[in-house]
């Protein structure tokens, strides 16, 4: 399974170098006041580096808040004095 791993990091870090290498042009880009011209190549590696620490970041928050969760449940103090009669499946007589 590592291996693999490796190989799609290999062969993803691969296909951004060509993608870069082959779109040499200038593209312009407008954020807000700022006007900058600069190669399309810089942009696609900027932008694809951005997304990837955006997924990251997501993905480890999601890890946290899901590893977080069971021990907070295991912290909950058990509940006390509940009777079968509480039970909504149960008939109260």
């Amino acid at each position: 399974m590592q291996k693999v791993r490796w190989f799609l990091w290999i062969l993803g870090i691969a296909l951004v170098l060509v993608l870069a290498i082959q779109n040499d042009g200038q593209a312009q880009l407008k954020l807000l006041w700022t006007d900058l011209s600069l190669p399309l190549s810089l942009l696609l590696v900027v932008t694809l580096g951005i997304g990837f620490l955006l997924g990251s970041l997501m993905t480890a928050m999601m890890l946290w808040r899901k590893k977080a969760k069971p021990s907070a449940e295991k912290s909950r103090p058990a509940e006390s004095g509940k009777t079968k009669s509480s039970d909504p499946a149960t008939p109260v007589s």
